[in-house]
Order: C-alpha cells, then sequence, then structure tokens
C-alpha cells in the first residue's frame, strides 16, 4: 500500500525478500510472487483434474483453514497493545480428503515495512507452538519501542506499526495444496510508552542507532 495509513487505499507492486533456487537472496518487486508459485501451479493442476470426473473423491481439494474460530479466505483482523501476548488457533482445520495436514506459520515482514531494509524497521517474532503439529502458537508482540514509535521522529504514537503472520497448511495429497490464513494485528500503544532519543533523517541512521 503506497499510503501508510491506508485513507486512499492506493496499492502499489511491493518488494519482497525471497530465497532463490539458487539459495541467493532477491529483493524486488518481481519477486513477490514467488514464495507462493508452487501453491497456486498446484492449485491451477488439481482444478483441472477436478474437470476430468464429477466424483469428489478422484481429485485433492485444499486444507480448509478455521483460524480463532473464523473460515475463508478473509484475513483475521485484531488489535492488541504493544508487548501483550495473542493466541492463533487454528485447531478446527481440516482436509476435505482426510489426509494429513503441515502446519507452518511466518511472520511476513515486507507488508509491515515502509522502507526497504525491512530489518531495521520490523522487529522478529517468535511463533511458540502450544500443541505438537503447530495448530495453535503463542506470539508475544514487540514492546512499543520497537512498534508504536514514528520511525523518524521517534515519538511515540497511539497505533503502530501493522503486524502480518501468516498460517500455511498443506496437505499430502496429488498435487499437494496449500490453503494460506493471514491475521493482521494493529498495534496499538494506549499509553504512549517508549519512544525518545535522536530524531534521524533516514533508514540507514535507523539501523545505525540499533547496533
Amino acid at each position: 500500500m503506497t499510503d501508510i495509513a491506508g485513507a486512499g487505499k492506493h496499492y502499489n507492486d511491493a518488494a519482497d525478500r525471497v530465497i532463490g533456487l539458487d539459495g541467493k537472496r532477491y529483493c524486488s518487486n518481481h519477486a513477490t510472487i514467488w514464495r507462493w508459485r508452487d501453491a497456486y501451479q498446484n492449485d491451477f493442476a488439481a482444478r483441472m483434474q477436478w474437470t476430468m470426473s464429477p466424483d469428489f473423491s478422484t481429485a485433492n481439494h485444499a486444507p480448509v483453514v478455521k483460524l480463532n474460530g473464523t473460515e475463508g479466505p478473509v484475513p483475521l483482523y485484531l488489535e492488541v497493545e504493544a508487548g501483550e501476548e495473542i493466541l492463533l488457533d487454528a485447531s478446527g482445520t481440516y482436509d476435505p480428503d482426510g489426509g494429513d495436514l503441515t502446519f507452518q506459520w511466518f511472520q511476513y515482514k515486507d507488508v509491515t515495512a515502509t522502507q526497504w531494509w525491512v530489518d531495521a524497521e520490523v522487529k522478529d517474532v517468535q511463533f511458540q507452538k502450544q500443541d505438537n503439529e503447530g495448530r495453535v502458537v503463542k506470539i508475544q508482540l514487540p514492546p512499543a519501542d520497537a512498534c508504536a514509535v514514528d520511525l523518524f521522529t521517534r515519538q511515540p504514537v497511539k497505533r503502530g506499526q501493522i503486524l502480518h503472520f501468516i498460517l500455511t497448511v498443506q496437505d499430502n495429497g496429488m498435487p499437494p495444496l496449500t490453503t494460506y490464513r493471514r491475521a493482521v494485528v494493529q498495534v496499538t500503544n494506549h499509553e504512549l510508552k517508549g519512544g525518545g532519543g535522536r530524531a534521524v533523517e533516514c533508514i540507514a541512521e535507523v539501523a545505525h542507532e540499533e547496533r
């Protein structure tokens, strides 16, 4: 999104950082779709299989993901105070074909960042598994200093970063199909904690200050 406030709903290509087949890291707007390529090509192949037989059991079908009691492609939206913990629960997820499922979670940091130097702007979070499969995870959000302070003025803000967490659920069918579900967390800082320090003019200064 071009305007961070979201008022204009103006979207444009984002630059993603992706590991290529050669093991090197790439960062460009062309790399944005790379991480999803296997999933959407397998989805297309499965849809071709659906056209070949009216029998539901002859083709593979994508997992149905339930996240915090909600189902469907719409992201789960939450507002959470900086530094607090959240629980993301996909325990109701199932495979229509009765196959085995694997669960993976990742933080989609590129979407949160307003600058190309993503790691200097967006802090990592840890996904703490609450079960063996990883259907349920706990996340502690970064403190206000790290996610609810203006990047350049260093002044605290009541509404900080918007963090994106992606759940990937893949079945063991042929071809293997993947369903994604996104949790979008608006970080809040009602008490205006954090902040202070020297104001900076560019993202390179932000990275230098944190060393």
